[in-house]
């Protein structure tokens, strides 16, 4: 996957560079609400609003992710805790096992050998 996400980058930007190289001429914007105009390369013009869309779009996925990583945030914190519990349980438990397994093996000898 990203693999597609390089090659698709590479590709709009040899576009993006394609384009600038042949749409050299001047172009005027006329900004109504504040009422003057701009002149420049119309590359320039094009250029600019697809880094605004792509710089927008980052911006509103970043927001979009933040109550996920949020989360994500909680449930690491979580299962830290957790694994701190099972590891203390774990190791009160060890040694009462350790006994109750001793007490088993002459049982299992009995069953296994016969009663020897």
């Amino acid at each position: 996957m990203k693999f597609l996400s390089w090659l698709f980058t590479v590709l709009v930007t040899l576009a993006a560079i394609a384009f600038a190289v042949k749409n050299t001429q001047m172009a005027t914007i006329y900004l109504w609400p504040l009422g003057f105009d701009v002149k420049a390369p119309l590359y320039l013009f094009t250029l600019g609003t697809l880094l605004l869309g792509v710089l927008l779009g980052a911006v509103i996925g970043w927001a979009l992710s933040l109550p996920h990583r949020a989360q994500a945030h909680r449930l690491k914190k979580d299962i830290a805790g957790l694994r701190e519990k099972f590891e203390a349980l774990q190791s009160s438990a060890a040694p009462q096992r350790r006994r109750e397994d001793r007490a088993l093996l002459p049982r299992m000898k009995k069953r296994l050998w016969g009663g020897r």
